[in-house]
């Protein structure tokens, strides 16, 4: 199968393209990160895959309503 195919069928059965399903499998891995350890922004950031903490946080805000500091500093409320 040519990596084009494969597009199309993942794209096909899960409403969703293949580059949407990973950055959605790292934000839910950030946002586990953030709820279990005390780790710090940028370094989430790099563990599931993102170089710029920048771009990270604004793609958190994006996907969650809130800044990695924000959605940590609400669950110790």
């Amino acid at each position: 199968y040519s990596p084009n195919h494969l597009r199309y069928v993942f794209k096909n059965t899960t409403g969703h393209t293949l580059s949407e399903e990973i950055a959605s499998t790292r934000m839910n891995h950030a946002r586990k990160l953030l709820e279990d350890t005390t780790m710090r922004i940028h370094e989430i950031s790099q563990s599931v895959g993102y170089t710029n903490p920048s771009y990270f946080i604004s793609q958190f805000l994006k996907k969650y309503g809130a800044k990695p500091v924000q959605y940590r500093q609400h669950l110790n409320q």
